[in-house]
């Protein structure tokens, strides 16, 4: 976890890892799943955010943060 603690995110989403130099651009909800991670929220609370700003159902925002999560795993941002 504490790589994704690294990453420095400014407002418009440009995200920079400090470890690889790697950058990339996120949007609004990665952006909010990323903050809410470095929070340490857990993914049930993460996805409630969601709802609540995206005008989601529960459900969809949870798959949703589900696979991103697992995609920050693949490219060993999170675990």
């Amino acid at each position: 976890m504490q790589k994704i603690k690294d990453l420095a995110i400014n407002d418009a989403g440009f995200a920079f890892d400090p470890t690889t130099g790697a950058s990339f651009t996120l949007n609004e909800v990665a952006t909010q799943i990323i903050s809410s991670l470095k929070d340490q929220d857990d993914l049930q609370l993460i996805s409630l955010k969601l709802t609540e700003m995206f005008e989601v159902d529960f459900e969809q925002a949870y798959q949703d943060v589900q696979e991103f999560v697992e995609q920050l795993k693949t490219y060993k941002i999170y675990s």
